[in-house]
């Protein structure tokens, strides 16, 4: 079988992790995708405004369709992709690993931690913006393939543009993000008032 794996900060998850995730899932012939929350990431640092717990609770009802894993979420170090990888594959022994990952990751790949092991567990697959210019996305893409004698798949997908930070200032805002949202993820932000501060006006 090909085992997706999606990690992502989801903080919140929003409507474009969801389309990305389901682009993932139905274009490149996967058999069973997880979503995995990172925990404490070494490319970004974030200040946790809600619990491990609450933001858990979002993912799960924002991505009903596939498997939620609490493996990064449980852990107190860092979440180094190579780690991860490693857990699931003594998981999924004798299946492919499918790892998601996008433009701006790959142009950054060879900076990772151990890239060579991480090439070894699984097969990268690269999603990139239809309007994006990919030349330097298809030129690492061969450094890659020749350097680790791999092979990385490309995806090709129509985002929607909006990010997680964006939601959480529109939040603070009191500015209405229902539109970007899964409506059980809006509602439980409401009802919870997650990442809320001053007067809460309603979003």
């Amino acid at each position: 079988m090909r085992i997706g794996i999606f990690g992502g900060a989801f903080d919140p998850p929003h409507n474009g992790h969801v389309k990305l995730a389901e682009a993932f899932y139905d274009g490149q012939d996967i058999d069973k995708l997880i979503i995995v929350p990172t925990g404490i990431s070494p490319h970004k640092q974030n200040g946790e405004e809600i619990t491990v717990k609450q933001r858990l609770a979002l993912v799960r009802e924002a991505f009903k369709r596939f498997d939620v894993s609490e493996y990064e979420l449980g852990k107190k170090d860092v979440s180094y992709t190579v780690n991860t990888l490693k857990y699931f594959k003594d998981i999924y022994k004798n299946d492919e690993l499918i790892f998601l990952c996008g433009s701006d990751m790959l142009l950054s790949f060879g900076s990772w931690y151990m890239p060579d092991e991480i090439l070894k567990l699984c097969t990268l697959c690269c999603a990139c913006r239809v309007y994006d210019d990919n030349e330097k996305v298809l030129a690492m893409m061969e450094i890659l393939n020749e350097r680790f004698n791999t092979k990385i798949e490309l995806m090709y997908f129509e985002p929607i543009e909006i990010a997680s930070t964006q939601i959480r200032r529109m939040i603070k805002k009191g500015e209405d993000v229902s539109g970007y949202l899964a409506e059980g993820v809006y509602k439980m932000i409401v009802n919870d008032k997650l990442y809320f501060l001053g007067e809460y006006n309603g979003l």
